[in-house]
């Protein structure tokens, strides 16, 4: 089977089955997913840590979960009108 086939074939695919073999050869790209998993998780520590310290030194102010989604219901409900 050619590349063209192959292509075709699986544009043939229902859509499930195609996002599914689209994430999988996307992953194959990837030289080492574990690697890249612990390179996001040091990346979220670095910026948890930048943000933490900028609460700390009083330059952001914190905002509570609860005005945060409030302030996004009312949002999303003056979208709906």
């Amino acid at each position: 089977m050619g590349d063209a086939d192959l292509f075709n074939a699986a544009l043939g695919l229902p859509s499930q089955a195609r996002a599914q073999l689209a994430h999988e050869l996307i992953r194959s790209l990837e030289e080492d997913p574990e690697e890249d998993q612990h390179l996001v998780e040091l990346e979220w520590a670095e910026k948890i840590q930048h943000r933490v310290g900028e609460i700390e030194k009083g330059s952001v102010a914190a905002i509570s979960s609860s005005v945060v989604f409030a302030d996004i219901r009312d949002q999303l409900s003056s979208k709906g009108r």
